[in-house]
């Protein structure tokens, strides 16, 4: 009997969408960058944004590798942009490996702006979002989702700055100017960015009446965020880009609706809010009363343009090809920084770039790094014209003039500020959606390859795909051993700020150490060593030999932590300042060989911080503790040549002077130099202070009044006046030098705890601990 056939149905699964996946990760991270921080790290807004857009990007980049491997193909655009995007990773690569510091330039501490991977990740987003988003329904989801993200950052910030209600625990929200963004001003460069494109969106489209009504509210929102900012540079940037605008819409956009898309109209809200941005620019005096008034008004502290200049012209005087590595302008700063720096409040400010992100990149990246910089940017304005070239009335164009005006938006601030990674990473999405749009457009070629055709090159590429994978998932896995360094040395700072316990600290910053070696974990073991030798000396009931063994161990350990620290990055100044604080601090034990090590280490810091008097105060304190006190004399000159008005070397001297009964001595020469010189801040600073020590408060209170009016934040000056005023029951007039030193000072407990006791009625001091019985015999200046 013959059997029948039968078909059985084969089901034939799908293979899963990689590319949908890639771009719901970026959906993620377009929501989620402006508002995600986690309270973990010490840089908790840089570290959070940085480890995310690194996680998402990287992942991203694995998904896209795999699709490659399934596909076997590669489709992109043959954009320009995109090969001077490559231009820059090459550079940025090759001046890391040519760096001063190889590892400080390729990595960083995960969270740098500036380093080869920061570009390296960056431009693969930028890469990836060109390739995916071609197409008008993913790009309405982008910028639907970035819309959603800014209300809920504008809603945050409402309830923290108005109503003092923060949500987020942890304490990293101290200020009124804090905020999801991190910086103040990039707060207020981030709703620059979302109302440009909200204006786009309104004038070129015909939305519906309830969506207008939205972006309306986004617009005014935004506004309003940036009125609250009063962002000097962020108005004119914001200003000329809407004027921009607002020449395209009245020459490129028809007189005629035409299916829903808007006609151009006169008077529109364009010409409305460009009349509201000249106000804003020409009240901006009153308008900073405003936020005065409200404590919403920063100080914007960067170098100038000619400090920038200096710095860079002197880094590419040494190192012009390829400069001084990517991620080192701090180190070029310290060395070359212009002298004039000294007389402000700013001369010890470890400043990270200069008066913009490109300028100072200049300086690290040198001739080729400039080169390829300008390019990209040159490509960029060139896409301009293939924007303005394009005449359909259709959502393309909306998408084309949001994302190109967007993207120059954004990249301005890089040239002319220093905005934090969201701003960054904004740019970089930006243009890869321009990108993707003018190959949806096809004003941009695409490209197709093929790793198929023939098996070499099938091999081949297959194999570089694995390759990239592997890396990739190290790549992965390196940045999370950094969060989590960050995150362990974090809460080891916060186990000796709240507990005390040496030995649980130093477990926490052990661990951060050995999963990611960053010299400031080995500095923060060699501080910690110097804790325990204190704690060791102090110790009472303990036999010789024991101490002398947990002595040579605690010594011993925080010399290697602190030499760790130097070979790991030799260019910071903190790494030989902290070698020599380690020597220094056993020095007076007669520790053979101690003070010289101290003194070469100091000396090694000058080096590498030339201007920066503090070397020189620390090598007289090294002097003065072992009875050389004429030696002592020489390092306080020798700062002070750098830094005439240096409060702790005149509070040094002038201690120094008491102790070898030269008081009247050292007044009367003090007094001839304020008569030659009597704007001299720096003598008046040490008149006022001997006066103060032969207790002659009268003439000690008119000295440094002097001081005050010539230098306003001199809050040292400030902090014996208001001592003084409460000597002489003037209540009134101490409150006000103290506040005046809390609002420069806002972290200074002593001076709130003396703030309490004068607005309590009772002396200044009373109930405060300061390390010696007053405060012109402490080691140290009252205010640091």
């Amino acid at each position: 009997m013959p059997i029948p056939k039968t078909e059985i149905p084969i089901k034939i699964k799908k293979p899963i969408n990689l590319e949908n996946i890639i771009t719901y990760i970026f959906y993620a991270l377009v929501f989620l960058l402006p508002i995600f921080v986690l309270p973990l790290t010490i840089e908790p807004f840089a570290f959070s944004k940085s480890i995310l857009i690194y996680l998402g990007v990287g992942l991203a980049f694995l998904l896209w590798l795999f699709a490659r491997l399934q596909k076997g193909d590669l489709v992109m655009p043959k954009s320009s942009l995109l090969l001077a995007l490559g231009g820059i990773v090459l550079v940025w690569l090759v001046s890391s490996l040519f760096s001063l510091n190889a590892k400080v330039s390729l990595l960083g501490t995960g969270y740098d702006i500036g380093t080869f991977f920061f570009f390296l990740v960056l431009g693969i987003a930028m890469f990836l979002i060109s390739l995916i988003f071609q197409s008008e329904k993913k790009v309405a989801v982008f910028y639907s989702l970035l819309f959603m993200s800014s209300i809920l950052v504008f809603a945050f910030q409402i309830l923290h700055t108005v109503f003092n209600i923060t949500i987020i625990p942890g304490n990293i929200f101290p200020f009124k100017t804090s905020s999801l963004i991190g910086g103040w001003n990039d707060f207020a460069i981030f709703f620059g960015f979302i109302a440009l494109s909200a204006l786009v969106f309104f004038e070129l489209f015909e939305f519906s009446k309830r969506i207008k009504t939205l972006l309306l509210l986004l617009i005014a929102l935004s506004l309003t965020a940036m009125l609250g900012v009063n962002f000097s540079t962020g108005w004119f940037i914001f200003g000329f880009f809407v004027l921009v605008f607002l020449v395209y819409y009245f020459s490129r956009v028809p007189l005629e609706q035409n299916k829903g898309y808007a006609g151009r109209r006169l008077i529109g809200l364009s010409l409305f809010i460009l009349l509201l941005i000249f106000f804003f620019i020409l009240a901006r005096g009153l308008i900073g009363d405003l936020t005065a008034f409200l404590g919403t008004n920063i100080i914007d502290v960067r170098p100038s343009w000619s400090g920038t200049y200096e710095v860079v012209y002197k880094t590419l005087s040494e190192r012009p090809i390829l400069g001084s590595g990517p991620n080192t302008f701090l180190y070029d700063w310290l060395r070359f920084k212009p002298e004039a720096i000294n007389s402000t409040i700013f001369w010890n400010t470890r400043f990270q770039s200069g008066i913009g992100h490109l300028p100072s990149m200049l300086a690290s990246a040198g001739i080729l790094g400039g080169i390829v910089l300008l390019a990209f940017l040159a490509f960029l304005l060139y896409y301009g014209l293939k924007v303005i070239s394009y005449t359909k009335n259709d959502f393309n164009r909306v998408f084309l003039v949001a994302s190109f005006l967007g993207s120059l938006y954004l990249w301005s601030f890089v040239i002319f500020y220093s905005p934090g990674i969201l701003i960054f990473s904004l740019a970089f999405m930006a243009t890869g959606i321009l990108i993707a749009i003018l190959a949806r457009v096809e004003k941009i070629k695409t490209l197709e390859i093929s790793f198929l055709k023939n098996s070499k090159a099938g091999f081949a590429s297959s194999l570089i795909i694995i390759l990239l994978i592997i890396a990739t998932i190290f790549s992965i896995y390196l940045f999370i051993q950094k969060y989590w360094a960050g995150y362990s040395y974090a809460q080891a700072l916060n186990v000796l700020n709240t507990e005390g316990d040496l030995g649980k600290t130093e477990s926490g910053v052990l661990k951060a150490a050995q999963l990611d070696r960053q010299d400031i974990y080995f500095r923060g073991l060699s501080e910690l060593g110097i804790m325990k030798i204190q704690q060791i000396l102090n110790q009472q009931g303990v036999s010789e030999d024991i101490l002398r063994s947990q002595f040579q161990t605690a010594l011993g350990a925080s010399i290697q932590n602190a030499q760790i620290a130097v070979n790991l990055n030799s260019l910071d100044s903190l790494n030989w300042m902290q070698l020599a604080r380690v020597y220094e601090s056993v020095a007076p034990l007669n520790i053979a060989g101690a003070k010289d090590f101290a003194i070469d280490s100091y000396n090694k810091a000058l080096e590498k911080s030339p201007l920066d008097p503090t070397p020189y105060l620390a090598m007289a304190r090294v002097e003065a503790q072992l009875g050389d006190i004429n030696k002592a004399r020489e390092y306080i000159d020798s700062a002070l040549e750098i830094k005439g008005d240096f409060a702790a070397a005149l509070f040094l001297l002038a201690q120094i002077e008491a102790q070898e009964g030269n008081l009247k001595e050292a007044i009367q020469r003090t007094e001839q130099t304020v008569l030659i010189a009597a704007n001299d801040t720096g003598a008046l600073f040490q008149l006022g202070l001997l006066y103060y020590q032969d207790k002659n408060y009268d003439s000690s209170r008119f000295a440094f009044e002097r001081a005050v009016a010539l230098s306003p934040n001199y809050s040292n000056a400030r902090y014996f006046l208001g001592l003084i005023y409460d000597r002489k029951g003037m209540k009134k007039e101490a409150i006000e030098q103290f506040e005046k030193i809390q609002e420069l000072n806002p972290g200074n407990d002593e001076v709130k705890n003396i703030l309490k006791n004068l607005r309590s009625g009772k002396n200044a001091l009373i109930d405060i601990s300061p390390p010696a019985p007053s405060p012109e015999e402490r080691a140290k200046p009252p205010v640091e």
